[in-house]
């Protein structure tokens, strides 16, 4: 099966209950950003580290283990955007995941 990357090294957090309301985001937990690579896809886009990745390509994210989910299959590599919340604003960044060497 392929698999692409984005170039983000994170972990898995709760996200606080203010942020859920104030964001409307269907999850109580995301994805912090502690790397991110440079001249990979998550680089090139934007993203920093600290950012709280809660989407990909209009699917809500609770952890690691969906961002990996979103990357396998035949659709992976295509142009989509990655929604991470970033201090106190939510950012819509465009992205296209690499495949996997």
């Amino acid at each position: 099966m392929p698999r692409a990357r984005i170039g983000v090294g994170g972990e898995n957090v709760p996200i606080s209950r203010r942020y859920v309301r104030h964001f409307a985001l269907e999850r109580e937990t995301g994805v912090r950003a502690l790397q991110v690579e440079k001249g990979t896809p998550a680089h090139e886009a934007g993203v920093r580290e600290g950012d709280l990745i809660v989407g990909l390509g209009g699917e809500s994210i609770a952890g690691v283990d969906d961002l990996h989910r979103l990357l396998i299959g035949h659709e992976a590599v295509r142009d989509t955007v990655i929604d991470v919340i970033r201090r106190t604003e939510r950012l819509r960044l465009p992205i296209r995941p690499e495949a996997r060497q």
